[in-house]
Order: structure tokens, then C-alpha cells, then sequence
């Protein structure tokens, strides 16, 4: 069997693989995706995908279907308008490009210029990671931002003009029609299918029992580039793969009155993006890989990390946030709902489908992520602090810290997963500060300190890492400080 997708703009037709988009694309002749890191960070081999920078070193091209479109650094550069305005704004900042990490530098740019002028923050943010062998940071930022400028000034002298040739980033309509309705890519080594449906992806369940679901598909020991839901390991054989991709109804975020609504396969950098996303939510995502991993790494992926809990974790238990999971059952459709101090990864035939977080006003949120933001090992845990007020008095408060093992303390619950503890309390570390007025004392703070590392070793034991309770403690008496 074959796997057919467009690249910069005709159709293409591959034997069917699992190799990386990387290796193909270089087997094929485009040089301009250059070798790199090899861990989606460098930006080095970084290619257009539906209009999105990815890292094609993290893709299996079995991942990639019929509509899907690729769109490489040299196609980019001649046939898109907006490569000029990068070209111009680099120029300016006296960045002279290399020809090696372009690819980064230039789709990054392009994203990053979409919607209007991006913050200083979010550029330094989205370039962090890249491959900047000729140029720095700083440099880069200032290149992008004037591209900006130049992107403007080319749009004013277009507005009398009804189209312009910035469709041509947008994708084309498939020229076969049947190939609409195709969901399988198949050979005799192995099955990647798109249902566009959750009642779908059971049917493909049902025939096919050896299956693993995946959403960015681009799963690996990498906290960003993992997103498959229902496993306790890495996978091996890959025999069958159900993509959520193509699923709409998981990849929305809707506001309710008194929630937001999230799908699973939304990705991180559409969250990022997203206004109505509560901030400490949104300070966990952006310290998730890099930016071109952040448009495949989804947040149900992030969530359904196998034997770690990713960044997201902590800011998902203390904003109280509920999963949603559909079952199905003689193809009957069942969903139920979870709190996440209760969620266990999607079982056998198990689907992730929303999450849903209150709305709060919260006056003071903090998060923070201890270890790399490439890797998870044993020491990356992450650390989310909420606070609401009412009149200069405490009204609500959450704390969460989660890792390699949790632990987990929202107002007058307590959790340590190893030991699956589902606990109330009456007295929790932080339920005296309910009521308090602010600023706190600082006999209050080492009160709330000294019951917080009682209340650590008695639920955590042996099992947890002394450094890692450490820098819990360190964590929690920075974030009471604030509230001094």
C-alpha cells in the first residue's frame, strides 16, 4: 500500500513507512530540511505542515494522510509573500543567515506573525531551543518583530487588491474527492488509520484489537512529543495506530458559563494562544518543549504520559479540572466523568475526550516546573499555586505538586498516587490560611511550611526524593511569600 499527501503543492504518493518526514523528504532530494538534534528542538528540519511548523524529524510519514499538505523552507521562500517581510525584518536586525538553521528562523517567524504583533516574551519564548548559529536570541527577536513592520507596510499597499498571494499558505481542496473518506493508511507491517468520529475510532477498535491511539503522533521519551492515550509503555510493534487528528469535535475549546471545555487533541500551542485559558495553565504549556513540538504535542497526549506526569498536571489538579472518557459498549457510545486527582490513563477501548476547568477569578496564580523543558526523568515535577481573594481575605486556595510520583493538596485534599490515597482531611497544610487576611504573618508561613513537610513525609514515606521535597518546600514558602 502507499501513503499520498501534497508537498508545496503537488501530490505525492510513498510507499508505505514509518520513517520520519525528515528522512524521506532528504531521500527525495530536498535538501533544505537539514539534519539536526534529531528531537524537534533545533528547528533545523523544520517543514510547513496545513500552514503549521513542525519538526519533521518527530513525524512518521504513516502519520501524515491524503489532505495533509507539506510545505518546505524553498517552496516557502519563493512562493510566499511573507517570506520577503522575514527576509526584510532579518536583514534590518543585521542577522545574515547561514543557510543551516534558516528553516527555523523563517517558519517560526511565519507563525509567530500570523495573528497580528506578537510580544516580546512570546518571540523569546518560541525561539527558545532553536539552532541560532548565526545570531542570538535577542538578535532574532528583534528580526521577527520587524518583520512585523514590513508585513504591515506590504498589506497597506495591498488593500486596494482583492486577493493576494497569501492564499497560497492556506491548504488546497483535495483533487480527488474519494480520497476524502479515506481513513486507513495499511501494508502487511502495519495499519495507521483517521476516523473522523469517536463512534468511528471504536469501530476500528473493534476490528482491529491489537491498536494504540495517538493524537500529535510524534510519541517518544520526550515530555512534548508524546500523545498516546492508552498505554502503560512504549509500544512495540507498532501494528495498529487510531489517529484522533482528524476528529473535530476534540479538537475545540469552548467557554460555558461556568467552565471551559477543552478536547484532547487540542494542541498546546492552540491553548497558548487561547485568551480564556486560566494563566497558570498556559505558563505550564509554554515551558513544554519547543514551539514547532507545541503544534503537534496535544494536551490529552500530555496528560496520558505513561509513569510520569507531564507539566500540565499540576495546573489541571489544581484548577480542579474534570476529563470526560467515552467507552464504548455494543457500539453504544459512554461517556463518564472524572475528577483529575481520580483519573488512571484510558483503558482498553477508552477514549480521552474533554477536559473541563471552573472558572475562577483567581488573584494570584504561580507555576513552576523543576528539570529540563525538553526531557522527563525522575526529577521533573511540577509545582502550581492558586490563590483567590475576597475583601484582602483568602477565599480559595490550591496547591499542587505532581512528577514522578504526586503529591497533591487542594484545600482539605490530600493525594499521594503510589500509595492511592484518595483522602479528606480535616486540617490540611494550607486550611489554616482559609480566612486569613493579607498580607500573611511570617510566623503563619513557617507554620504552613513546617505542617506541609509533616504531612509530605507521612504520605510520601520512602517513596519520594529528598531533593524533591526540598525544592517542594522551597516552591511552596515562595509562593506563600507572595501573599506577605
Amino acid at each position: 500500500m502507499t501513503i499520498s499527501y501534497k508537498i508545496n503543492g503537488k501530490k505525492n504518493v510513498e510507499p508505505y513507512t514509518e520513517e520520519s518526514l525528515q528522512k524521506v523528504l532528504r531521500k527525495n532530494g530536498i535538501k533544505t530540511v537539514k539534519l539536526g538534534c534529531s528531537n524537534g528542538f533545533c528547528g533545523n528540519c523544520m517543514v510547513l505542515l496545513n500552514d503549521n511548523p513542525v519538526p519533521s524529524c518527530k513525524i512518521s510519514v504513516a502519520s501524515i494522510q491524503g489532505d495533509d499538505e507539506i510545505i518546505t523552507l524553498s517552496h516557502f521562500q519563493k512562493t510566499f509573500p511573507e517570506a520577503k517581510d522575514i527576509a526584510k525584518g532579518f536583514e534590518k536586525a543585521g542577522i545574515n543567515l547561514c543557510g543551516y538553521c534558516d528553516a527555523g528562523k523563517f517558519f517560526t517567524a511565519y507563525d509567530l506573525l500570523k495573528n497580528g504583533k506578537p510580544s516580546k516574551e512570546r518571540v523569546l519564548n518560541a525561539v527558545k531551543g532553536l539552532n541560532t548559529c548565526c545570531t542570538d536570541d535577542e538578535t532574532l527577536c528583534e528580526g521577527i518583530l520587524y518583520a512585523y513592520d514590513f508585513k504591515v507596510a506590504r498589506k497597506t499597499r495591498e488593500s486596494n487588491s482583492t486577493t493576494t498571494k497569501k492564499n497560497q499558505a492556506a491548504v488546497p481542496e483535495n483533487e480527488n474527492p474519494a480520497e476524502q473518506d479515506e481513513i486507513e493508511n495499511t501494508d502487511a507491517n502495519g495499519k495507521m488509520f483517521f476516523p473522523t468520529s469517536i463512534q468511528e475510532a471504536f469501530q476500528v477498535m473493534d476490528k482491529n484489537p491489537d491498536f494504540y491511539i495517538s493524537a500529535g503522533g510524534t510519541y517518544e521519551e520526550l515530555e512534548s512529543a508524546v500523545d498516546i492515550q492508552n498505554i502503560e509503555a512504549k509500544p512495540a510493534p507498532r501494528n495498529t495506530i487510531i489517529s484522533l487528528k482528524k476528529i473535530s469535535e476534540l479538537q475545540s475549546i469552548e467557554r460555558h458559563e461556568r467552565y471551559i471545555e477543552i478536547g484532547a487533541a487540542v494542541t498546546l500551542n492552540a491553548l497558548l494562544n487561547h485568551q480564556r485559558i486560566p494563566q497558570v495553565l498556559r505558563d505550564s504549556v509554554s515551558q513544554i518543549g519547543s514551539h514547532s513540538m507545541r503544534n503537534l504535542s496535544t494536551i490529552g497526549g500530555n496528560i496520558c504520559i505513561p509513569d510520569h506526569k507531564g507539566s500540565t498536571w499540576s495546573a489541571l489538579l489544581a484548577l480542579d479540572a474534570k476529563f470526560e472518557i467515552a467507552s464504548a459498549n455494543e457500539h453504544k457510545e459512554i461517556k463518564k466523568v472524572v475528577m483529575a486527582y481520580e483519573f488512571k490513563n484510558p483503558g482498553p477501548k477508552e477514549i480521552l475526550t474533554k477536559i473541563r476547568i471552573p472558572i475562577n477569578n483567581w488573584s494570584t496564580s504561580i507555576y513552576r516546573r523543576l528539570g529540563s523543558t525538553n526531557f522527563l526523568y525522575g526529577g521533573t515535577a511540577g509545582f502550581s499555586f492558586l490563590v483567590e481573594t475576597e475583601r484582602d481575605h483568602i477565599y480559595n486556595i490550591k496547591i499542587a505538586f505532581s512528577g514522578k510520583g504526586e503529591l497533591t493538596h487542594h484545600d482539605e485534599i490530600f493525594k499521594h498516587k503510589k500509595k492511592a490515597l484518595h483522602k479528606r482531611v480535616k486540617y490540611g497544610f494550607s486550611s489554616d490560611l482559609i480566612g486569613q487576611k493579607i498580607p500573611l504573618p511570617e510566623k503563619m508561613i513557617n507554620t504552613c511550611i513546617a505542617n506541609a513537610e509533616k504531612i509530605f513525609t507521612e504520605k510520601c514515606g520512602n517513596s519520594s526524593d529528598p531533593m524533591i521535597e526540598q525544592q517542594f518546600k522551597s516552591l511552596l514558602r515562595s509562593a506563600l511569600e507572595q501573599l506577605m
